[in-house]
């Protein structure tokens, strides 16, 4: 009976210190899904040099800026439809662009700074446009929300991590199976050693 106490007790205490030991280092497949090394953003340049101009057929108003990239120096001129796509870019998703192109021949916007004065008479729409150029406010039909430009998350960056996800398992499977052996093999030597004589 008290071999296998002492067995059992034994097994508690291996347990729990594998258990600590994958608290404290974490496995790799988290790692790799939770570290921000691979994560990588599309988002206004500075300055985003920021275009707006009302579609009536549409009835809505298109955005026309330069867009970066976190780790590369290329500029690209994105266009995309304010209200058709505010909810996805408040959710940190990539709205759906439109060719830039697309603007000419429609009204531009007049955009002001923030400012105390009213906005100028006479006009249909105007925007109100932050000091680094990355946020906005519409008059008219369009007011009541503040318009951000698109941050989104580079999907170039999630394709890499499903495509080292597989090796990221084999390697938790590894490191479980080796914690796993050490044990055994700890408990094993100690009965042959005879830790587990009941005196």
């Amino acid at each position: 009976m008290q071999t296998i106490f002492r067995i059992v007790s034994k097994s508690i205490s291996a347990t729990l210190a594998v258990a600590f030991l994958l608290s404290t280092t974490g496995c790799v497949t988290s790692t790799l899904w939770s570290s921000g090394e691979m994560r990588h953003f599309y988002e206004p340049a500075s300055p985003p040099r920021l275009e707006l101009f009302y579609d009536p057929k549409q009835g809505d108003v298109l955005a026309a800026y330069d867009e970066a990239h976190e780790t590369r120096k290329t500029i690209r001129r994105r266009a995309y439809f304010v209200n058709r796509n505010r909810i996805r870019i408040e959710a940190g998703h990539k709205p759906r662009f439109i060719k830039p192109e697309f603007a000419q021949g429609l009204t531009p916007i007049a955009l002001v700074q923030p400012t105390a004065r009213p906005l100028r008479e006479g006009v249909e729409i105007q925007a109100v446009v932050s000091t680094n150029g990355q946020q906005f406010t519409l008059s008219g039909d369009f007011g009541g929300y503040d318009y951000r430009l698109p941050v989104y998350q580079d999907q170039g960056g999630v394709a890499a991590r499903i495509i080292f996800s597989p090796f990221a398992v084999t390697a938790d499977v590894v490191l479980v199976a080796t914690v796993v052996g050490a044990v055994a093999a700890y408990l094993y030597a100690y009965e042959r050693a005879g830790g587990g004589n009941s005196r």
